[in-house]
């Protein structure tokens, strides 16, 4: 819950509670859209009509109930394209593209036309970046499934820094920002970018590039020591 209230700390209509969804004091038929994400693989499956029942209680006619939940461990690696295309692609249309505020990023319609776009990618370029996405679904997506970072990957030997999108759908900001607070690094630093959601580093490109000119380019030094002596620290405990 603190993670939360962080994460969610410039917004000032926000209400949390903190329970079982059918025993929350919330009123019915008062809501235009429910959203639960990630929480039903939680659940016995025996509890699932009941829980979706209380929660189209509390939606107003009309209102829209929205489930996210992976399809059991992991997708098909044999062909994954489709489901995690189709995904990407509602979240892109109802949660981020409404918060994007970069005309030419709404213009060019998504990263994918702009990665292509770019004009020092040459045919080539463009037909091996196709290929590298295409094996990110079929290769990397899969094998991510099952870990978690906060487990598998919560000490580094060299600096650290997380940019995220604020209204970042595939990447919410809140796991991130749960990762970052636990993670142990020679020296830490965490981005938000307000007005951006996955495409950060276009939508915000001025932004993106002072951060790794004054921050990450200036700091190399310092981090060099820090990282030396966090390494004489480590061994000497």
């Amino acid at each position: 819950m603190q993670v939360l209230r962080r994460s969610l700390r410039r917004f000032d209509n926000v209400a949390y509670h903190l329970g079982h969804i059918t025993q929350l004091d919330l009123p019915k038929a008062a809501y235009d859209l429910v959203v639960l994400h990630f929480v039903l693989h939680d659940i016995p499956p025996a509890e699932h009509p009941r829980l979706i029942h209380a929660l189209v209680r509390k939606l107003k006619p009309g209102g829209r109930l929205v489930l996210r939940d992976p399809q059991g461990h992991g997708v098909d690696p044999a062909s994954p394209i489709q489901p995690y295309s189709t995904l990407f692609g509602r979240e892109y249309a109802l949660f981020e593209a409404p918060n994007i505020k970069n005309e030419e990023y709404r213009r060019d319609g998504d990263i994918l036309l702009l990665m292509l776009k770019q004009p020092e990618y040459g045919w080539l370029d463009r037909v091996y970046y196709l290929l590298g996405l295409m094996n990110t679904f079929n290769v990397v997506y899969p094998q991510l499934q099952d870990m978690d970072f906060r487990l598998d990957a919560a000490r580094f030997d060299l600096p650290v820094y997380i940019i995220l999108g604020r209204h970042d759908m595939n990447n919410p900001s809140q796991i991130p920002a749960e990762y970052f607070d636990l993670l142990e690094a020679p020296s830490k630093q965490l981005f938000f970018f307000e007005d951006s959601g996955h495409g950060m580093i276009w939508e915000e490109a001025a932004l993106f590039h002072k951060i790794m000119v004054d921050t990450v380019l200036a700091g190399m030094g310092t981090c060099v020591r820090a990282q030396r002596d966090y390494t004489l620290h480590k061994h000497t405990q």
